[in-house]
Parts: structure tokens; C-alpha cells; sequence
């Protein structure tokens, strides 16, 4: 995890900037990052989010903006509850203020090297805290901050003058005089870098524009030490000058040539590239999967730095998973760099400790850079580290060389789509007519590997009649693209297999069996499911398949492979296990899912037990889910995933009727607590996977699933035929009457209002209301009564309405539903407000907002719906600055669950009275 506050602020994990949400969400994280490691108030939280306009609420806010804050990091302990408040948790290399003052403390003031100060300084992207440095929660670590970066220039200038770079420096000299026009020390190292460069005239020009400027700014004259400066250089005095720099023997130069087509990889080589130049002696291991480009970085790297060292670079590949070549050993290693170093007695030794020993003495008062490419494990460099601090080591593995002592690791992933489109147009020139758009699938089916995109490029370059969008054709079959992706002595399956072919049985069987799920990650509960296997046991082997870099481990518990490498499991599960292996797994795996989601249903909507419950009892398993932020983390982790296995679900046995319960447990928590879209896409996933089995019941639950998002969407005619289709499937398959209304009969009910088919309306309103209160199903009986209540107050009588949604309240508590109870008081609060009683409207808002704290319900989109309902009281009101906070806070709820856009976020913000959204709205 890094952050970022030496510039605008920013958190980014891999080398991927992370979305941190809206405007106080990125101010939050700026407050606690202003204070790292250290408890800071909720008073202080508050002050900076809002400083003198905090609502009533504000404290309960801020704990719903630091949970959404937790979610969008690494871990969600990175920031803890403090006793007063809370902290961020940060070691020194992942926030780059504490690493820029790490530097800068490396030695004494005077003394700290030119290479740790221009380090130090290349974190600097901006002002500190960016367009966040004046806010009262950042201000003063901010200026703070800048005092020690301007600190650290005079140190920086003062250290390139040493080392005779005056001619450099002028230009940036005068800039930060330009800056800092007062600053004395900038002004005579300015004056000295002027004289050096044999401008004695332009030298003494800046010591009369100096005196001018502090005689008008400050009434004072120049310091005793710039008056000596002047003196100095109208006598031209010799201790002005430098001594000549020695002359150097020649050195080594063994790099292989830069790769002329690199592209991208910037914070990468940013990472390799500081951690090779600072305070020495430097090992940095470059790690990926097979065909991730780390040799051609690594050796780019060298070259961008390799002025840094004067005695040489030194380059040996050490085929560690080179096919078809055995790896060398530390003999044959140390035999040749011995020879490139000029060592005549290098034949003679024969022993590794000897031969390691004479290296080190060799490189002892050197600044060589060595680059040791393809290392198979960590025991094939250790011996080949050098001594000298001047010295730097480059790896590149695909393990992980955790054990080389001193080394610091970057690690390697896909390309962007961005960088991969440069590099195919780099590499294979668009000069044959093909189309832009076969060019993106094309990209897109290399799926950010370097190596795919080189042997596309190569296969078009050798058959220049063969079109690109032929290419694209033969590889949307995943059934071959691995074939497809080789040529001459290049081929991403040989690249693969070198990697799997050294597994053991058990762990070639988990990497083949996690091939069977087609989510972009898998838990390690799931990876256990499919092995039929403990979690212990599967770890291990999960273990096994990080060091073979098969698989990574991205976030605590989770992992994830390569998409090309998941089609190579997916051809070595179809090829090596029997189709009745392949089946106990697959059902294995939806079992786990299912047990898990309706655990999570449990605990996070009580209320939502629903009618379709199938699968194995909750009872049987053990889910490590016992409230609902371990739900909520859950199904946030496992959406997409759970959304990719809907969609690929076999119409086998009890699997489509499983992955039914899975939509349903899955589609209460999304509507409650997550984003709309979330709940559309995961019923678009349902409706394929149900008409696929051709079973009515499932067909049912999944059309009136999807009826439901098209609603609140406001998309209000596709929703009616959608639910009508839920009906005709529902009793074509036979259902209870009774359970009509929780699958489409209360929000037909909703739909047919919402199109001013009101008697349509209360006919199955009507309908709902009875055939639940009869089966007691008590959270279709308060949103029928809901239902009621906007049709009474439409028919204009709004003491029905408000009785209406008192029996929804009282329905709604009987089965702790407690999302219809708050809907209900918001819902009496609207129809007081547009009945011009703005006393029992706000009354009823407030009670909302404390039902929605007291039940959990911040940040959810009922929470925003009440916020914009208490802001129109306010407006109705005259009192137009609380309503625009309380505006201002829904919209920052809405764009964090993703209900709004960008763009209609910033038209809240700045539109009075804003337009309302569909999200608040949709009831």
C-alpha cells in the first residue's frame, strides 16, 4: 500500500491509484494522514469535514465515511478506533512523507549524499496535500512539510555545487529564487553556481537584486555571508573554484541493448530505479509470471541509471527458467564476473566461498551495477551480492526472493490497456489497414502480457497478408487461444508449463481444480471447497502455487492467477480430471457459496428469509459469518465473482436451483446496502443462468428480481413486463398464492403507481395485502401497506397515507425489517412536508436519521433518501445552508454506492434546488 501527500493526495496499492470516493472521503484520508501513527479527535475529523457548518449528525457521518474510507484500502484495520477518535496505521516506506523525512535524517544536515536528497525530493509531485493544503485538518503539517522540502533544496543545491554542477543548476536556482526571493542561502548559491559557469557579471547582478529585495520587503541589508560572496567574486577568489576531477580507468559496460519499443511500466521503474540509487549497497528483485516483461524492465532500468555508476555494469543470465537450458550455478556465476572484472587468477579458484570471497574484494571500493537476469531461487544469487556501498544489484525471478539478504522486491503486473495498445503499435506499426477497434480486442485477449502482445506482433509481422482482425477472430475461441499465442522458439503455454511442471501432485491438482471457476479471484474457503480439502491443507498448497507464481495472493485470504494462466488450468482440469470429477467440484464450490451468502443474508436483512431457500442447511457448515460487517465484507469481495459463476452455471442437478438461493440471499443485501448497479448486474446474471434451466419456479424469482432493479432505476415500463413475465412463470410453475407478493405482487403494485395506473395499483396492493397477512409474511405485508399509502395520499387523502404507513412500520417490525420501518417514517415525513406541516415533516426526518444510525444503515441509499427529504424541509423553510449540507451529504452517498455519476454529483453541489435523482425517488 503507498500514500501520497507530497503532491494531490493519493492511496494506491500495486502500483494501482485507488478510488477514494468523494470530496470528504479524500479529505478524511488527507486529516489522518496529516497526523500518521497518531490518534486524531473526532473533533478534529469533524472540524476539518466540515469546519463551521457540521449538521447535528456529524459524528455518525464520519463513522460511516471512515467505514467506506476502510473499504476502499488494503486492510480494514489500516485505520483504528482510538479512543478519542482514530489513527492511521503507516510504516515509513508507505507514506511518502515519512519516507521523505526518513531520507532526509539519513545523516547529518550537511552531510546526507546528492543521490538520498534527490531522492528524497523526487517524491515531491506538488504543493503537500495539494488542493487540500489549506483545509484546516491539513494546514499546518502541510506548511510544515514545506519548510523541510525547501530545506532539503539548499541541502541538494549545496551538494551538486561539491560536485561541479553549477551549469545545471543555474536555471533551477533561479527558480526557487523566483519563489523564495528572500531566502538568502538560494540567493548566494545562485551567485556561486553564476560565477562558476564564468558569468562573474550576471553573479553580481543577483547580490544587487538580492539587497534590493530585502531592503524593500524586510527593511534589512544582506547577511554578513552574502556580502562576503560579493566580495569573494569581485576578487575572483580561488577558493571559489573546483578542483579538477580524476580521470577513470575503463570500465565494464555489459548491458544487453534497451528494449527501442518499451513502453509504460512508469511507477515500476520510478520504484526499481530509487531503490537501486539510495544509500547503498542496493538489491532489488524484480518478480512476475512468465511473459510479464521483467528482463526487458530491469534491463531498461539499467540504462536509465546506470551513469549513477562509474565502475561498470555487469550483466549474467542465469537461465533459472529458461527452456531447454540448464540454470547455472554460483560457480559458473562467479567464474564469469570474476573474468569481467579483470581478476588474471579467476581460473585458479575453484571452491564457491573462495571465488565469492575474491568477488567481494573486488567490488569492495567500486560502484559497479550488476544485473543478474532469470534467477531460478534465491540460493543461485546469494552468493553473488558484491560489497562495495557504492554497488547495486538488479534481479529478475519469478519467485519471490524474500530470503536474499537486503533485498527490497517490485513485483510486476499486467500492462494497462493503454500501455499494451502502444506497445502492439510499437511493435507491429499500424500500416495495413486494420481497424482501431480489432486492434482494442486484440489487446484485449493478450490480456496485459508483454510476451502475448510480442508474439501477436511477431505472427503479424512475419504473414503481412494476415489481417489483424482475422487474429482477433482465432483468439476469441479460449478453447485455443494459447495455441494461437506461439511462434518460433515463443509460446505462452512452454512459458507456463516450466512453472507447473515443478509442482508436486497435490498442489498440480488445487492449481488445475481452481481453474473450474470462472470469478476474477477465489477465497481460499472456495479453493478448499473445490480441493475437498481443509482450509489448512489448501493453504499450504496455495502456498506452493505463489512460489511457482501460479497464483498470487493480492489481499489476505484471496487469490488470484493471470487470465491466460486461467485458461491454462482450464485446459490441464478438462484434460487430466474425468467429467464426474469435475462435476463433485463444480458442485462442491456452489454448495460453499451458497451455505456462505444465505449466512450473510442472515445477519445483514434478518427480515429477508424469503421463500427459496435451497441448497443444505446453514447448520451443516461453518461460515465465518457472524455480523453483518463480515457480510458486508463478503459480499463486496465476492460479487463480481459470484455474478461470473451465476452466468457459467451448468443446468445440472441442483446447481441452477442453488445458484437461485445464492441471487436471492445476494440481491437483499445489494438493495439495501450496496449499489443498484451491483443488483441489476447480478440479476441480468440470474435471468441466463435461470432461462438456461428452463425451470418456472427458478424463472420466477429470477424475472422478479430483475423487475425489481428496473424500478429503481426508474426504467418503470421494462420493469411492468418483466414482473408480468415473473408472474406468468410463477404460476405456470405451480406456486402458492401466497408467496405471489413477496416475488411481484407489491412491486407491481410500486410500478403500476409510479405510471398513474392507480386503480391497477391498488388492485394488487389490495391483493398483497391480503394474501400475506393471511400467510403472516410480514415484510410483504408493510410494503403492501407502503404501496397503499402513496396511492391513498395520490387520491388526496393524506390521513390514509400517514395510517398507512404507521401499519407498514408496525408490520415491518414484527420480522426486524428494519429498512421498510425507516422507509415508512421517511415516507410520513414527505407526505407532512408536501401537506406545507414542515414541524412533524422535520420531526419524523430526524427519527429516520436516528433509526438509520441506531439499525446501521449509513451510507446506504435509504440514508440519502432521508437526507434530501430533510434538505427540502430546510428549503421550505427559508433555511437554505442547511439544506445545502444536508444536499450536499446525500450526494456524497449516492456517488459513493455508485447511483449517481460524477457529473451529477457536481450539478448537486452546485445546483440549488438540485434536481433529484432516480435513487431517491424510485419508492
Amino acid at each position: 500500500m503507498r500514500f501520497e501527500v507530497l503532491g494531490d493526495v493519493r492511496a494506491s496499492h500495486d502500483g494501482r491509484e485507488l478510488a477514494l470516493g468523494g470530496a470528504k472521503s479524500r479529505l478524511l484520508l488527507a486529516t489522518l494522514l496529516a497526523q500518521p501513527n497518531r490518534a486524531v479527535s473526532v473533533d478534529v475529523l469533524v472540524d476539518s469535514l466540515w469546519e463551521d457548518a457540521a449538521p447535528a449528525s456529524a459524528s455518525g457521518t464520519l463513522r460511516w465515511h471512515v467505514h467506506q474510507l476502510r473499504a476502499r484500502l488494503d486492510h480494514p484495520d489500516r485505520i483504528a478506533a482510538a479512543e478519542s477518535g482514530y489513527a492511521i496505521r503507516v510504516e515509513p516506506e508507505e507514506l511518502d512523507s515519512l519516507e521523505f523525512e526518513e531520507l532526509l535524517g539519513a545523516a547529518q544536515p550537511d552531510d546526507t549524499p546528492l543521490e538520498t536528497l534527490e531522492t528524497a525530493l523526487g517524491l515531491w509531485r506538488g504543493p503537500a496535500f495539494g488542493g487540500l493544503a489549506a483545509q484546516r485538518g491539513t494546514r499546518f503539517e502541510a506548511r510544515r512539510l514545506e519548510q523541510s522540502r525547501v530545506e532539503a533544496q539548499e541541502r541538494r543545491a549545496a551538494a551538486a555545487l561539491e560536485l561541479g554542477r553549477h551549469a545545471e543548476l543555474v536555471a533551477e536556482l533561479a527558480e526557487l529564487v523566483r519563489r523564495h526571493p528572500v531566502r538568502e542561502r538560494f540567493r548566494a548559491q545562485l551567485m556561486l553556481a553564476l560565477y562558476r559557469s564564468g558569468r562573474r557579471a550576471d553573479a553580481l547582478g543577483e547580490y544587487r537584486a538580492a539587497r534590493e529585495c530585502l531592503v524593500n520587503e524586510l527593511g534589512l541589508e544582506p547577511s554578513a555571508e552574502l556580502r562576503d560572496l560579493e566580495r569573494a567574486i569581485l576578487c575572483d577568489d580561488p577558493s571559489l573554484g573546483l578542483a579538477p576531477a580524476a580521470a577513470r580507468a575503463p570500465t565494464p559496460a555489459e548491458l544487453p541493448a534497451d528494449a527501442p519499443a518499451f513502453t509504460g511500466r512508469g511507477p515500476e521503474l520510478a520504484m526499481v530505479e530509487e531503490r537501486l540509487v539510495g544509500a547503498g549497497p542496493s538489491v532489488v528483485a524484480i518478480d512476475g509470471v512468465g511473459g510479464m516483461g521483467k528482463s526487458t524492465v530491469a534491463i531498461h532500468a539499467a540504462h536509465r541509471v546506470k551513469h549513477r555508476f562509474p565502475d561498470g555494469q555487469l550483466y549474467i543470465n542465469l537461465h533459472g527458467a529458461t527452456p531447454d537450458a540448464k540454470p547455472l550455478d554460483p560457480t559458473e556465476s562467479l567464474s564469469y564476473l570474476l573474468r569481467s572484472l579483470g581478476a588474471g587468477d579467476a581460473a585458479k579458484l575453484t571452491n564457491v566461498e573462495e571465488m565469492a570471497n575474491r568477488f567481494r574484494s573486488l567490488t569492495a571500493d567500486r560502484r559497479l551495477l550488476l544485473l543478474l537476469d532469470d534467477a531460478r531461487d534465491a540460493a543461485q544469487v546469494r552468493h553473488l551480492l558484491p560489497s562495495g556501498d557504492g554497488c547495486a544489484v538488479l534481479i529478475t525471478s519469478r519467485r519471490r526472493l524474500v530470503t536474499v539478504p537486503g533485498v527490497r522486491l517490485v513485483s510486476l503486473d499486467r500492462l494497462s490497456p493503454t500501455d499494451s495498445r502502444r506497445l502492439l503499435d510499437h511493435l507491429a506499426p499500424v500500416d495495413r489497414g486494420d481497424s482501431s477497434s480489432d486492434r482494442d480486442r486484440l489487446v484485449e485477449w493478450c490480456h496485459g502480457l508483454p510476451l502475448a502482445l510480442t508474439i501477436c506482433a511477431a505472427r503479424l509481422s512475419e504473414e503481412p497478408h494476415r489481417s489483424v482482425a482475422g487474429l482477433v477472430k482465432r483468439l476469441a475461441d479460449t478453447r485455443h487461444r494459447l495455441s494461437e499465442l506461439a511462434i518460433d522458439d515463443l509460446a505462452l503455454r512452454a512459458t507456463f508449463q516450466m512453472s507447473y511442471d515443478e509442482l508436486d501432485a497435490a498442489a498440480a491438482r488445487l492449481f488445475r481444480l481452481v481453474g473450474l471457476h470462472d470469478g476474477a479471484d477465489v477465497s481460499l474457503e472456495v479453493a478448499a471447497a473445490l480441493a475437498d480439502a481443509s482450509e489448512a491443507d489448501t493453504q499450504r498448497l496455495l502456498e506452493r502455487l505463489i512460489r511457482a507464481r501460479l497464483v498470487e495472493e493480492h489481499s489476505e485470504g484471496r487469490y488470484h492467477s493471470h487470465d491466460l494462466l486461467r485458461l491454462y488450468a482450464r485446459e490441464l482440469v478438462d484434460a487430466t480430471e474425468t467429467e464426474e470429477e469435475r462435476g463433485h467440484a463444480l458442485r462442491r464450490m456452489y454448495v460453499r457459496y451458497c451455505v456462505t451468502a444465505r449466512a450473510c443474508s442472515r445477519v445483514t436483512v434478518p427480515s429477508a428469509t424469503g421463500p427459496f431457500n435451497y441448497g443444505p442447511a446453514l447448520d451443516e457448515y461453518e461460515t465465518h459469518i457472524d455480523a453483518r460487517e463480515d457480510a458486508l465484507t463478503w459480499v463486496d469481495a465476492e460479487t463480481s465473482n459470484i455474478r461470473a459463476v451465476t452466468l457459467s452455471c451448468p443446468p445440472l442437478g441442483d446447481l441452477p436451483a442453488m445458484t437461485a438461493s445464492i441471487g436471492i440471499a445476494l440481491r437483499h443485501i445489494l438493495d439495501d446496502f450496496r449499489s443498484v448497479r451491483d443488483a441489476l448486474s447480478q440479476s441480468e446474471a440470474l435471468i441466463v443462468a435461470m432461462d438456461r434451466s428452463g425451470d418456472p419456479r427458478l424463472q420466477s424469482v429470477a424475472y422478479a428480481g430483475l423487475g425489481y432493479q428496473l424500478k429503481r432505476m426508474g426504467r418503470l415500463l421494462e420493469a411492468k413486463n418483466v414482473l408480468l413475465r415473473a408472474r406468468t412463470h410463477f404460476r405456470s410453475a405451480g406456486l402458492p398464492p401466497s408467496i405471489g407478493p413477496a416475488v411481484y405482487g407489491n412491486n407491481l403494485a410500486m410500478v403500476c403507481r409510479r405510471l398513474g395506473e392507480l386503480d391497477t395499483a391498488e388492485h394488487f396492493a389490495n391483493e398483497s395485502l391480503a394474501l400475506s397477512t393471511e400467510a403472516e409474511i410480514w415484510d410483504s405485508v408493510s410494503l403492501a401497506w407502503i404501496q397503499k399509502g402513496f396511492i391513498h395520499e395520490a387520491k388526496g387523502d393524506v390521513g390514509k397515507a400517514i395510517e398507512a404507513m404507521r401499519q407498514a412500520s408496525e408490520a415491518a417490525g414484527r420480522v426486524d425489517a428494519y429498512y421498510n420501518v425507516i422507509a415508512a417514517i421517511c415516507n410520513i415525513g414527505n407526505f407532512y412536508r408536501r401537506a406545507s406541516d414542515l414541524g412533524e415533516a422535520r420531526s419524523h426526518f430526524q427519527q429516520a436519521l436516528e433509526r438509520i444510525q441506531e439499525f446501521g444503515y449509513l451510507g446506504t441509499t435509504i440514508h440519502a433518501e432521508c437526507l434530501w427529504g430533510l434538505a427540502k424541509v430546510y428549503y421550505d423553510a427559508g433555511e437554505q445552508t442547511h439544506a445545502r449540507l444536508m444536499w450536499t451529504d446525500a450526494a456524497d452517498v449516492l456517488f459513493e454506492r455508485d447511483e449517481i455519476t460524477r457529473d451529477e454529483h457536481a450539478e448537486i453541489l452546485t445546483t440549488t434546488p438540485p434536481r433529484e435523482p432516480t435513487a431517491v425517488t424510485w419508492h
